[in-house]
């Protein structure tokens, strides 16, 4: 009997003590919570995101209008039908989409989606947005509307210049010139060495709105000194060059007026007569850059055994325009596709 009570004390201890180190076991290492699993719905959502983020790199890249500007364009296109099958109603893809009308001319095809992004949840805190809806308003003439739009751009981000230039044209729509030229002045502040030629053009416009002669002159001189930087520094291409003689017509105009109020001043008539003679240096030189292009095309036509006197031109062309290496890289040709003609 007591053999039985001890065998049944001994069995209730072990299972006791079983069960003990299964509990302590569980406490010290709690099953972990398994993660739901992810729906259909989930993963589209996540790709929509996805695609609508890759959208806007290339869309960045379009609106360079620089290189792979088509490519880029086209990927934009494809992606945000991926998007729209999937929701029809994002206002974003619907955004995106306003802006590539707007890089092929048909910006009040996307004015609804501009406005309706910019009052939405997504848009309403978006600069970026508001600074295009406002430059749409602009060229739209919607000036009344595009200048609480761009001050709504500027207090979202108070360090864009665009937002500022942008204003200040507004502005000087709504003869406005004093607010005009706060704010194209704050736009330059902001841009600092980087303001270009088109930045003084403006500030020259507005100057003379305000009938601040002296200081338009100023101005356009900047801007002439801007622009042919920028034809040293990229070769005297075509753009660079209109851009130069768009600043020249621009100081002519503003010497002209000088020369109108005051007819005691000899200065200015000079003046004139130098910057006539610059203009028809720079209408010189852009004839030689169209009779290049003509020249590159000949070339091209040509295939790989173009004749000696076209390359005798092209040389001739770049060495006039200062482009020596490439002259005497064309010269160097003829002589090696034509040795009897050196």
């Amino acid at each position: 009997m007591n053999r039985h009570r001890l065998l049944i004390t001994l069995v209730a201890a072990i299972v006791a003590s079983t069960l003990s180190a299964r509990l302590l076991a569980q406490r010290k290492s709690p099953s972990l919570p398994q993660p739901p699993p992810v729906s259909a719905d989930s993963a589209s959502s996540v790709e929509v995101v996805k695609a609508l983020d890759e959208a806007l790199v290339d869309l960045r890249i379009a609106e360079a209008r620089g290189d792979g500007m088509q490519e880029a364009g086209q990927r934009v296109s494809v992606r945000l039908r991926f998007v729209l099958e999937r929701d029809s109603g994002n206002l974003r893809a619907k955004y995106y989409q306003g802006r590539l009308l707007i890089l092929s001319d048909r910006a009040a095809q996307a004015l609804n989606s501009l406005v309706e992004w910019t009052e939405s949840r997504g848009g309403q805190n978006d600069p970026e947005a508001h600074r295009i809806l406002g430059r749409v308003y602009t060229e739209m003439q919607f000036y009344k509307m595009a200048k609480p739009t761009l001050e709504k751009a500027i207090e979202l981000d108070p360090r864009s210049p665009e937002a500022y230039l942008s204003l200040a044209r507004v502005e000087s729509k709504l003869l406005n010139p004093q607010e005009a030229i706060d704010r194209v002045q704050e736009g330059i502040q902001l841009l600092g060495g980087a303001a270009d030629a088109d930045t003084y053009l403006l500030l020259t416009e507005i100057l003379l709105l305000g009938k601040q002669f002296d200081l338009a002159n100023r101005a356009a001189l900047f801007a002439k000194e801007k622009a042919e930087i920028r034809v040293r520094d990229a070769g005297g291409d075509a753009e660079s060059l209109a851009k130069l003689d768009q600043c020249i017509e621009t100081v002519l105009g503003v010497v002209a007026l000088k020369v109108e109020e005051d007819p005691a001043d000899v200065r200015s008539c000079m003046r004139m007569s130098e910057l006539l003679q610059e203009q028809a240096q720079v209408t010189a030189m852009q004839g030689l850059v169209a009779a290049l292009g003509w020249v590159r095309e000949a070339s091209r036509r040509a295939g790989d055994h173009p004749p000696a006197d076209l390359l005798l031109e092209g040389s001739r062309l770049l060495m006039r325009l200062g482009k020596v290496d490439e002259a005497i890289q064309w010269a160097d040709r003829g002589v090696e596709l034509h040795p009897g003609d050196a």
